[in-house]
């Protein structure tokens, strides 16, 4: 049921796109004109496919620096929890571990991205 609600929405979404007119003359006698003409907005606001990845980019280095310093706190958590046992202190360690390595991947995809954008901008401007 829920499927076919969402299917319905989205098609009756598709199919009446506001920026879409249809303006039709009348004249006298038979003769008719239709005037029709599109114009659509860019939403994401965009110029080009680097701009828009680069974006993007941006927004997934943020909130993967909220979840690094998450899973960081977390395992400062485990630590306190483990006093001594050697079983939680090894899962509080993993956890910091995998944390650490997480934060330097997604610094380090951040430095790579922009280095790549610069290089194909220099190369195309």
């Amino acid at each position: 049921m829920i499927k076919k609600t969402f299917i319905f929405i989205t098609l009756v979404a598709i199919f009446s796109i506001p920026a879409l007119t249809c303006t039709v003359f009348a004249e006298s006698g038979s003769n008719v004109a239709v005037n029709l003409s599109a114009e659509l907005d860019n939403p994401l606001g965009v110029k080009s496919i680097t701009e828009l990845i680069t974006n993007l980019l941006k927004i997934v280095a943020e909130l993967g620096a909220i979840i690094c310093v998450f899973f960081i706190i977390y395992s400062g958590f485990l630590f306190i929890k483990a006093q001594g046992n050697e079983g939680e202190l090894t899962k509080a360690k993993s956890v910091f571990f995998w944390s650490v390595i997480g934060t330097a991947v997604l610094l380090g995809a951040s430095v790579v991205a922009e280095i790549i954008t610069g290089t194909v901008e220099s190369i195309t401007g």
